[in-house]
C-alpha cells in the first residue's frame, strides 16, 4: 500500500525490473509497471457523495469540503469525483475546502474555523472519509447546531459512522470494503506466485461480483455500498 500515487512509482517499478510481481491494495499508484491493483473506484465515490448532497439540499447551497492528505492517492481521486459532481450541480457553491488529513480531531478543528468565518452560511459537508466527517459533526454540535439541519457526507463506513448514521446525526456514508482489498490483492498475488492453476480463495469475486479474469487483469474494481438511515440497521454488526 502506498501513500503518495506518485512517489510509489520509483520502488514499484525497481521491484517489477527484479522479478518482484507489486500488487496495489486500497490505494492507487501512478506506475504503470505495478502488475496490479485492486481498490474502489475513488473518482465515482467522490462523485456520488457529491450527488447524494446536491439532492439532499435541492441542488442549492454553500458547501465545504474536508480533504485527506494533499498528494494521496484517495485525496486526489475523491476530490476529482467531487469536482465532478459540482460542475454538473452549478447551484452548490463551494466556499471552502482544506485537508484534515483524515483525522477526526483536524476536522472537528477545520470546521471549527469554518462555522466561525462562515457563520450560517455552510449548508452541507463532504468529508474524504468518516473520521472528518465525524470531527466536523461534533464541531457543529459544539456550536449549537443541528447536524440534521448541515448534512455530513463521508466516505468508508466505519462503525463509529455507522452509528452516526443510525443517530441521524451523519446524513450519509459509502462503506469501502477494505476486506474485499486486502483478500483479493492475496488472491491475485498468489496468482502470480502459483501460476494459471491458482484458483481464488476469498468469497469476494463471487459475492461482490467482481470479474477474476483469470487473475490477470491490470486492475480490480471493488464496487461502494451506500450505507443511509433506511438501510443503516442492515449494517451495524
Amino acid at each position: 500500500m502506498e501513500i503518495n500515487s506518485e512517489a510509489s512509482s520509483a520502488p514499484i517499478e525497481k521491484a517489477i525490473d527484479a522479478g518482484i510481481p507489486v500488487i496495489g491494495s486500497a490505494l492507487e499508484s501512478s506506475s504503470d509497471k505495478i502488475t496490479s491493483q485492486i481498490i474502489v473506484d475513488d473518482p465515482l465515490g467522490g462523485k456520488m457523495i457529491g450527488d447524494f448532497l446536491a439532492e439532499r439540499l435541492k441542488g442549492k447551497g454553500n458547501i465545504v469540503v474536508l480533504e485527506g492528505p494533499i498528494g494521496q492517492s484517495a485525496q486526489i481521486s475523491r476530490r476529482k469525483g467531487i469536482d465532478a459532481s459540482l460542475a454538473a450541480h452549478p447551484g452548490l457553491k463551494l466556499i471552502a475546502s482544506k485537508s484534515g488529513n483524515w483525522s477526526r480531531a483536524e476536522g472537528q478543528a477545520v470546521m471549527e474555523n469554518w462555522l466561525s468565518a462562515y457563520s450560517g452560511q455552510i449548508n452541507g459537508v463532504l468529508s474524504e472519509n468518516d473520521e472528518m466527517a465525524l470531527g466536523a459533526i461534533e464541531a457543529i454540535k459544539s456550536a449549537g447546531l443541528n447536524p440534521a439541519d448541515v448534512p455530513v457526507i463521508g466516505i468508508d463506513g466505519i462503525p463509529d459512522g455507522k452509528r452516526a448514521i443510525a443517530d441521524g446525526e451523519m446524513y450519509m456514508s459509502l462503506y469501502k470494503y477494505a476486506k474485499a482489498e486486502g483478500q483479493g490483492a492475496l488472491d491475485i498475488a498468489l496468482r502470480q506466485l502459483v501460476g494459471e492453476s491458482y484458483e481464488p480463495q476469498s468469497e469476494i469475486w463471487k459475492t461482490l461480483n467482481i470479474d477474476w479474469a483469470g487473475g490477470t487483469s491490470k486492475h480490480y474494481t471493488v464496487p461502494w455500498l451506500t450505507l443511509n438511515k433506511e438501510n443503516i440497521a442492515k449494517y451495524l454488526n
